[in-house]
């Protein structure tokens, strides 16, 4: 067709034009009557273009041959995307102010667009067979995307054939085929379009081979992909079993390929070739954690192995070591070291091959304001997905807690700990988790819904009772490629029950800080007590609450490469009272971030501005920022 010819410039564009003799560079191009491409797409197909400012940049120089090429390639641009009465008006050379330099002035009479007037469907080996062969052709004829009325181009119409292909494919017809054909009258007006379709035969997903295996168990890789034989193929289920394949972490290299042909019972075979990756690994890093009360210098060791007995069962042993200070270190009014140790041991498979199984012991020795601890702890745990959109997941979790360095004022009757206060203090309780994942990916969604709650339930023995319920709603829009909306509400229920009623009040809920109304200080938004230093001034110390509410809205831009520009609002309060919801006192939040998608995650920089004033944003000041890694929900 007409674009081929044109599309062979575009790479040709891009190289440094420098031709012995050749001195006038081409500084700035004007286009005239150009309105069905934009400047950079028209350029794109042509040999000249904009030199760069910059010294080392792509240079176009000056030549009467090349002109005139263009303005062929020009027309037959026009007449590939269906304006084939266009035509070059004039290609008109200026000097620049520099000799060595000129400008060109590009006048295009576009002329009327060919609009389409039919759209005719054949099948000339006839229609689908299988399941609902005919619900399945008229369905698949709405993806045709085209109407009447639209204007013709010749990509358009490619375009629109990929994508009556893709869904031929997608309903179960691997080999499917479609024909576009044009056909444009006398005065370039008028066209008709028709597809000749070749469905090709129905298939089902066949056996599936595994080539490559070295360390890896063949079983422990087809648990995860033997549901799929005897499924209706589809591109989506091949690209299934790719994804489900590379989720085990084990391999550096997957890859899918069809047979060419069905065999005889109507099921098309896969190969699932694969490289196994290093077993076990070490990573180093060190790091920094800003926010505006709170910085944290740090360094972080981990080992894992991905294949630990060979029969998948992971290890990871992550050690972080550093130092904390409050609200900042050029003026402390407190420090000390942090420290944790994260063991953690993972299997899929024990009892039923859909299990994951966790073992978590772990010790960590850190600083809030107020007081210091250190906490050895365990969590076991299993969890399961149905459906492969909903995660259940329920384990058991002890946490011994010893304060030291605690200030006197947290013992006191008088202050909003009352009763719940223990030193030290014994935790045992369950966690019940609950996940629906209504997206296209789990991890990093583009478009969809992700709906969970997750309940705890202390007093199986150890010194507190109570029910603590957090449901969370988290919604995805990539309105295009460049712009995502993203938002999330969660609540949060502390109800105290049984013989030891209460909740540790360093578990309780808090807000702040990077991930939650980033217009306060990290775990700043909470009831708080005060105290006076030994200058006799006032500050004040967060305890946590039994309530909490909180909602976000972000617009993320993607401007440049890895950068993005993030916009965001955030909402929400924490009470002492259970069950305790008042909006007319909830703190807001708004603010401007950046985001640098690194090979190591997600680096982000936030500034939160508070809107308003409440009862808890007393003493607290306007603005707070905030840098971590990756995004805030």
């Amino acid at each position: 067709m007409g674009l081929s010819a044109v599309a062979c410039g575009h790479s040709r564009r891009k190289q440094t034009q420098q031709l012995r003799g050749v001195t006038t560079r081409i500084h700035r191009i004007k286009l005239v009557g150009v309105e069905r491409f934009k400047k950079d797409e028209f350029l794109s197909y042509l040999n000249v273009g904009e030199s760069s400012r910059l010294w080392f940049g792509t240079r176009y120089y000056f030549r009467d041959a090349v002109l005139e090429l263009d303005r062929n390639r020009i027309v037959e641009l026009y007449h590939a995307h269906g304006y084939y009465r266009a035509k070059v008006v004039s290609i008109e050379v200026q000097r620049h102010r520099r000799r060595d330099r000129v400008n060109l002035v590009v006048t295009v009479d576009e002329g009327p667009s060919t609009k389409i007037t039919d759209i005719d469907f054949s099948w000339p080996a006839g229609l689908p067979s299988g399941p609902s062969a005919e619900s399945v052709a008229s369905a698949t004829i709405k993806k045709v995307g085209l109407k009447a009325g639209d204007r013709f181009d010749e990509p358009g119409l490619d375009a629109a054939a990929q994508r009556l292909r893709a869904a031929i494919r997608a309903r179960g017809y691997p080999f499917a085929k479609v024909e576009p054909k044009a056909s444009v009258n006398r005065d370039r007006q008028r066209a008709k379009v028709a597809f000749a379709i070749t469905p090709g035969p129905y298939a089902t997903i066949g056996p599936i081979e595994i080539d490559g295996l070295v360390g890896v168990p063949k079983y422990l890789v087809r648990n995860e992909i033997d549901d799929l034989r005897g499924k209706p193929y589809s591109p989506a289920r091949v690209k299934q079993v790719e994804k489900s394949v590379y989720a085990l972490d084990v391999f550096q290299v997957v890859n899918v390929t069809e047979a060419p042909e069905l065999k005889s019972d109507g099921t098309l075979p896969l190969k699932v070739s694969v490289r196994e990756s290093k077993t076990q690994s070490i990573k180093l890093g060190v790091g920094l954690g800003v926010e505006t009360n709170r910085w944290e210098q740090r360094g972080t060791a981990v080992y894992t192995h991905r294949n630990l007995f060979g029969h998948l069962t992971r290890l990871d042993l992550r050690m972080i070591g550093g130092y904390a200070e409050l609200p900042h270190p050029f003026a402390p009014v407190a420090h000390g070291p942090i420290f944790k140790f994260l063991p953690r041991l993972r299997k899929k498979g024990l009892l039923e091959r859909r299990l994951v199984w966790t073992w978590e012991p772990g010790f960590e020795l850190g600083i809030n304001e107020g007081y210091q601890f250190f906490s050895p702890t365990n969590r076991i745990g299993v969890s399961r997905f149905f459906f492969r959109f909903m995660e259940v997941g329920v384990s058991h979790n002890l946490r011994y807690v010893n304060f030291f360095n605690l200030l006197p004022e947290f013992d006191s009757q008088l202050s909003l700990l009352g009763l719940d206060f223990r030193d030290p203090y014994l935790l045992s309780y369950l966690s019940f988790v609950n996940n629906f994942y209504f997206t296209d990916e789990i991890v990093n969604p583009n478009n969809g819904t992700v709906f969970g709650v997750t309940y705890d339930l202390a007093g199986l023995g150890g010194d507190y009772d109570y029910h603590k319920i957090t449901p969370n709603l988290r919604v995805y829009w990539r309105i295009i490629e460049h712009i995502q909306l993203a938002g999330r509400v969660e609540l949060g229920i502390i109800r105290p029950y049984g013989d030891k009623p209460g909740a540790p009040f360093d578990l309780k809920y808090y807000l702040g800080g990077t991930n939650s109304v980033r217009g306060w200080g990290f775990r700043r938004l909470s009831p708080k007590i005060e105290l006076a230093d030994e200058n006799g001034v006032l500050r004040s110390i967060p305890v946590g609450g039994n309530s909490m509410f909180t909602a976000s809205l972000e617009a993320r831009f993607k401007i440049v490469g890895p950068l993005h520009l993030v916009g965001f609002y955030d909402v929400g309060d924490v009470r002492e009272q259970l069950s305790e919801f008042v909006p007319s006192e909830w703190n807001h939040a708004v603010g401007p971030g950046l985001r640098l998608n690194t090979p190591i995650g997600v680096f982000r920089f936030d500034v939160g501005v508070r809107i308003g004033d409440t009862p808890l944003s007393v003493g607290e000041p306007r603005a707070a920022f905030h840098f971590g890694l990756g995004e805030s929900f």
